[in-house]
Order: C-alpha cells, then structure tokens, then sequence
C-alpha cells in the first residue's frame, strides 16, 4: 500500500476500528515507513492533548478534516460512526421507512376500519317451571 492510503487509515487504525487484515497491513507499513510512523505518533500525542484538557490545539500539519475526524471522535462517537458508515445508515434508513410503509398498506388491506352498524339484539326468556312461556 502506498503511503497516502495508508495514512488515509491511521486514525481508524490507532481508534482499534480496522478488521485484523487492514490492521495488519498498516502495522507492516509502519514497521517500515517512518513518515507514516511519525504521523502516527503525532495522531495519538493529539488524541492523549485532547483526552486530557478542554481546549487543545492540534499540530498545525494535522489537515482540518483530520482535526475535525479526531474532534467527532472524541466528543461524538455516534456521529463519528454515522458519518464513517453513511451508506450503511441510508440503506437502513430506507429499508426502515419502506418497512413501516409496507405494514400500513398491508393493516389497511387485511383489517380495513369497520364502520360501527350497529347490532340488533333480542333477549329471550327461559321457560317457567311449569313448562310455558315467560311473559
């Protein structure tokens, strides 16, 4: 792997959120690279700055999207997760609200609204002991 792909995967390296493979090949590039490695160490001493105070400044050399990555991270896990899986999320998204639109359509073709019209009822007396009709 070429340097730029590798650094393009630091983050999610040093965050533990590659699979063992991927992981394996930044691992074996770092071994070797030392531009990469220095990159990396600079991500985690801004990472360990920004765990430990409020208000840090990142390196200058960090790229703003970098700096912001590292920002969603710490504070926003969620959001950093959505916006690192955003076609996972629109594709459950929309599989959800076809879901929910499908099962309205189906509870309006299988249990229609019933109209209340109404029930006649005729109450019927038992038989007096003697045998004849009640009144």
């Amino acid at each position: 792997m070429r340097c730029s792909d590798i650094r393009e995967l630091l983050f999610d390296y040093l965050a533990r959120e590659l699979g063992e493979g991927r992981a394996d090949l930044v691992r074996r590039h770092l071994e070797k690279c030392p531009h990469c490695k220095a990159a990396a160490t600079e991500i985690q001493a801004t990472v360990k700055a920004l765990r430990g105070a409020e208000t840090v400044e990142a390196p200058e050399r960090l790229s703003p999207d970098r700096k912001q990555r590292i920002h969603w991270a710490l504070l926003h896990p969620v959001s950093a997760w959505i916006a690192r899986h955003h076609a996972l999320v629109s594709v459950m998204v929309t599989l959800l609200l076809l879901a929910c639109l499908l099962a309205m359509l189906l509870r309006t073709r299988i249990f229609p609204e019933k109209q209340d019209r109404g029930v006649s009822v005729r109450i019927l007396r038992d038989a007096d002991s003697d045998g004849s009709p009640g009144r």
